[in-house]
């Protein structure tokens, strides 16, 4: 059993509950740790960013000493490539939403449309915007060296065809992306976010991705991504069967002393 989740957004960035609706429904579900992980300050962007920092902050806080002794709380950033972190968080999810390209940012996972227009911007070339993506990431997460890698192939989210994800080709560029990250990040977060909203089937990343994090010798942690109360544990037995099935014997969980090793 996963008794918690590290990547949760509350209302001060796009989530649909309050910290404190968040934090009681961990605890009726039997949670003993829960972290927030609001979306980093994005000035290309604001519409699911926090904007208000010094107020998500002290009220994660504020949580954290009114349960105390009930559950541990965490008040950690999903850190935007594009983004500023504006506060030292208890750890950083590191992620890439958008792509950069001639000047402007091309996001991939807010609709289909959003992420034609994404290709259109690179010719048609898909391949050419799944390069610069994980160039991107890549790139992001060496210089920052967040604790987590977030939903590592977001890319896919709204595919539906316009680039083979099981090709040589692409398998190829996701996994000297993983090469690169893994001196400066080895854990990548088992994500079921997309899941939780009706649009996969299986969790970030795909398992061809993961037989390579195996093998590659990265570390990994379910999470939800959750952004509805409801959601908070979503698919979670369901996404450690699949790393059992992988190959992996041992996982990271959130627990109130912090993230440690547990079997799988």
């Amino acid at each position: 059993m996963i008794r918690s989740n590290a990547h949760t957004h509350c209302n001060f960035c796009d989530g649909r509950a309050s910290a404190e609706e968040l934090v009681r429904t961990a605890i009726a579900k039997g949670f003993d740790a829960l972290g927030f992980s609001g979306h980093s300050y994005t000035p290309y962007d604001t519409s699911y960013c926090m904007t208000d920092i010094p107020a998500y902050v002290a009220e994660i806080r504020r949580l954290q000493a009114k349960y105390a002794g009930e559950i541990a709380l965490f008040c950690g950033v999903e850190l935007d490539a594009y983004g500023t972190r504006l506060f030292e968080p208890d750890y950083v999810i590191g992620s890439l939403h958008c792509v950069k390209h001639g000047g402007n940012y091309f996001c991939m996972d807010e609709s289909p449309q959003k992420l034609e227009a994404a290709i259109a911007a690179f010719g048609g070339d898909e391949m050419a915007l799944v390069r610069a993506y994980y160039e991107q990431l890549t790139a992001f997460v060496c210089r920052e060296k967040p604790d987590i890698v977030g939903h590592f192939d977001v890319l896919t989210k709204y595919n539906r065809g316009h680039f083979d994800e099981e090709s040589e080709e692409y398998l190829a560029i996701a996994r000297e992306a993983i090469e690169n990250i893994l001196p400066c990040c080895k854990l990548f977060e088992v994500n079921t976010g997309a899941m939780a909203r009706g649009l996969k089937t299986l969790p970030y990343p795909a398992p061809k991705l993961l037989k390579m994090l195996l093998e590659l010798g990265a570390e990994v942690i379910v999470t939800s991504d959750c952004h509805d109360p409801e959601r908070l544990d979503f698919a979670f037995a369901q996404a450690q069967e699949l790393l059992k099935e992988i190959g992996f014997r041992v996982m990271v969980v959130l627990k109130p002393e912090g993230f440690v090793h547990v079997p799988v």
